[in-house]
């Protein structure tokens, strides 16, 4: 069964950057340490190898491909990301190499964006596997690599140059369209004060999302419209417009188990969150994460399984990842005095653990099923 690979994934990744930090405890992430380097290699390799993982993967793969046959086949992709790609097919490296180097990248500013906060580092990782952001990763590849660069600029960069951020911006933009999206977030970046709201109030509203999101298409009119779509990817979506279910999941989502926990370990998540900012004051701006986080989960309760509306929130979305961290770093990471952090935390990890195994193991969509290419290639 290949789909035991997701499971080698996260913990040959966990387990390197948990000895990385417990053994050298650094102040920066340094990854050409073994330890790191080691475990980015293997994350990269893999996904290199793979074969029809992620919704886009086939769409990529024959352009590359053909491209030695073809001009232009990366023509409807940005110029950046087309002259890249162009690049290596006709310099006749291997599609696993170009596979494995858009891994590369994506893990690497994931891995990275820990530099200040690095004793979160090996829940991070653990966090990356198994609340769906490498799914996704997986499936927008080159939308991923933007996503983990403005990740790592936010928690790793905080007191960046506009000028620098907005250069940076311009040139991800060449990689994938959704950069520009980066410019409207750049007063989370830059804001420094606190925001004092109640937890019971911010999980109020979360709920309240989740309800409304469960029997109303309210965003419908404003993600219908063209230029958003464009701005998302591309004439591709287009075809969404007419499609309601494409571009907010449905009208009458099913509230799931699955749906449910995950619902439960964010409310959790929301009211157990604020006592960390207390707990760990050295971790200046995981409210910033958070509220970042907290906007992105309730758009996506709003519209979920929303094909389009994940495009844009994962910019916001993606900062589950300290989020989670420093709950598990609370509870498991660290020794806990009190009983309920130490309930709480358990359930939120044990959790986690359910919604990997269902999402990967036990009953993964037809593009999550794992593939090596030898399988189906013969090159």
């Amino acid at each position: 069964m290949n789909n035991i690979i997701y499971i080698y994934m996260v913990l040959v990744c966990f387990i390197a950057s948990y000895n990385y930090v417990k053994k050298y405890s650094p102040s920066r992430i340094d990854m050409l340490n073994p330890y790191l380097l080691i475990s980015l290699l293997f994350f990269s390799i893999l996904c290199g190898v793979r074969y029809a993982v992620g919704v886009d993967y086939i769409s990529y793969y024959d352009c590359y491909v053909n491209s030695v046959k073809f001009s232009n086949n990366f023509a409807h992709m940005e110029r950046g990301w087309s002259y890249i790609s162009e690049y290596m097919a006709k310099s006749g490296f291997h599609f696993s190499i170009y596979f494995g180097m858009i891994a590369g990248l994506q893990y690497y500013f994931v891995t990275k964006a820990f530099n200040k906060v690095s004793k979160l580092l090996p829940w991070g990782v653990i966090v990356f596997f198994l609340m769906g952001e490498f799914l996704l990763f997986l499936n927008v590849l080159r939308q991923a690599i933007v996503v983990a660069c403005f990740l790592y600029i936010v928690m790793a960069k905080p007191n960046i140059k506009i000028w620098k951020f907005l250069l940076i911006s311009v040139l991800l933009f060449f990689i994938h369209k959704t950069a520009i999206i980066m410019i409207v977030f750049l007063p989370f970046i830059k804001y420094k004060g606190r925001l004092n709201i109640k937890p019971k109030l911010l999980s109020i509203v979360y709920i309240f999302c989740v309800i409304f999101g469960l029997k109303s298409n309210v965003l419908l009119g404003v993600l219908s419209n063209p230029f958003i779509l464009g701005i998302i990817g591309g004439s591709e979506y287009a075809s969404y417009i007419n499609d309601p279910t494409k571009i907010l999941g449905g009208t009458n989502v099913q509230l799931g188990l699955g749906y449910a926990l995950i619902c439960i370990v964010n409310i959790l998540t929301i009211l157990f969150f604020k006592q960390l900012t207390i707990k760990f004051p050295k971790y200046n701006d995981c409210f910033k994460w958070f509220y970042i986080w907290y906007v992105g989960l309730c758009i996506n309760a709003l519209t979920p399984n929303s094909i389009i509306v994940s495009r844009l929130t994962m910019f916001l979305t993606i900062f589950s990842i300290p989020v989670y961290a420093l709950i598990l770093r609370n509870s498991v990471g660290v020794k806990v005095n009190k009983l309920n952090e130490r309930i709480i935390g358990l359930f939120v990890f044990c959790s986690m653990w359910i919604i990997f195994m269902f999402t990967y193991i036990l009953k993964p969509q037809l593009t999550t099923n794992w593939h090596f290419f030898w399988d189906y290639i013969y090159i």
